[in-house]
């Protein structure tokens, strides 16, 4: 099986030998692509990314599994809420990563060690979790992740949180 997917809103799934592809305008596939792109995406502050967020189309069939007498002001509003969390905690990552002094281009970012929980409460997510090594300093890229017709959706929660000095043995030299 081989996997492509494309940097514009479009990303395609092959199946080796078979002539059948699914297609997905927005969103991921895999959740190790959706954080690899959403730090990408944090590391690059003049070149913020929108286009994987769910489209408004999709946020409203899933809230209408849940909640069917809503009217469509109170959907487009709270879709307007899930965008512009969104966007607010990209601009705080990258603050954080900025007041905290990190070079994006000296960053240690361990995808081997990503930890994720499953949460199936009202739409199901996973929070993901990467350490990040800076120096002799530890940190944790959170992001929470909307699963949708198993398709990974960003969701507006990010964050990047402090954890520990490393110790001296741990430390590399450069």
């Amino acid at each position: 099986m081989s996997i492509i997917y494309c940097e514009k809103s479009n990303s395609q799934i092959e199946l080796a030998g078979d002539s059948t592809s699914i297609s997905v305008d927005t969103g991921f596939l895999t959740v190790e692509v959706a954080i690899d792109s959403l730090w990408l995406w944090t590391c690059n502050p003049k070149n913020p990314r929108s286009d994987q967020l769910m489209p408004e189309n999709i946020f409203v069939q899933m809230a209408r599994e849940k909640d069917t007498i809503s009217p469509m002001i109170i959907l487009h509003g709270q879709y307007v809420n899930y965008r512009y969390r969104f966007t607010k905690g990209m601009e705080n990552v990258q603050k954080s990563i900025k007041k905290k002094g990190l070079k994006p281009s000296k960053i240690e970012f361990n995808k081997t060690e990503l930890l994720y929980y499953n949460n199936s409460g009202g739409a199901p997510s996973i929070r993901a979790e990467v350490p990040i090594i800076y120096r002799n300093k530890k940190y944790l890229f959170r992001t929470i992740l909307l699963l949708y017709k198993k398709v990974y959706y960003p969701s507006g929660d990010l964050e990047l949180r402090y954890i520990k000095d490393l110790p001296k043995e741990k430390r590399k030299k450069p």
